[in-house]
């Protein structure tokens, strides 16, 4: 993870951007760059690294991704699947070579599958607790995987359709 960015988005604007912003010291939309009108969530957290010195904060900060989506995901399944079936399916799920891929550039994909992991247990804990404002942390947490990118709308539809089919069932 801590070898020099070589990634084309990564390069592009995932670090390019917050570079700017750095070294402009001010937060702008760049002409005629259509990537600065993109949700930037992720990439104001690099700037931060970026401010540390170099990219490698940024690109340890994107591997810490993956072990945060592999506990997230192990806190999902563990009810479901209690034991050694959840640790193997936490440990293939984290030895998949794509995610292995994504850990070591500095993009959104991987945190973005992290957050919505966290927002889905939030979610998923809070049809069994309901007063415990579980609701509350998954919808900031589905609203930081929008800041994130795009595709997180696509994780909010599957908890509305999943919290509707919860309430119809209760109904």
């Amino acid at each position: 993870a801590l070898a020099p960015e070589i990634a084309f988005d990564s390069l592009r604007y995932h670090l390019a951007l917050p570079h700017l912003f750095h070294f402009e010291h001010r937060i702008f939309h760049v002409e005629r760059f259509l990537f600065s009108a993109f949700p930037s969530s992720m990439e104001m957290l690099y700037g931060f690294c970026l401010s540390l010195g170099s990219e490698g904060a940024a690109k340890l900060l994107n591997w810490s991704f993956l072990p945060l989506a592999g506990a997230m995901l192990f806190g999902l399944i563990t009810p479901l699947l209690p034991g050694t079936p959840a640790v193997l399916l936490t440990a293939s799920f984290c030895a998949i070579p794509f995610l292995g891929s994504l850990a070591v550039f500095s993009n959104v994909d991987l945190p973005l599958m992290a957050v919505e992991l966290a927002a889905f247990s939030c979610l998923w804990s809070s049809f069994n607790r309901p007063a415990t404002g579980l609701w509350l942390s998954a919808g900031w947490l589905f609203g930081t995987a929008m800041g994130f990118k795009y595709l997180g709308l696509f994780a909010v539809a599957g908890a509305v359709i999943r919290a509707a089919y919860r309430a119809v069932l209760r109904w």
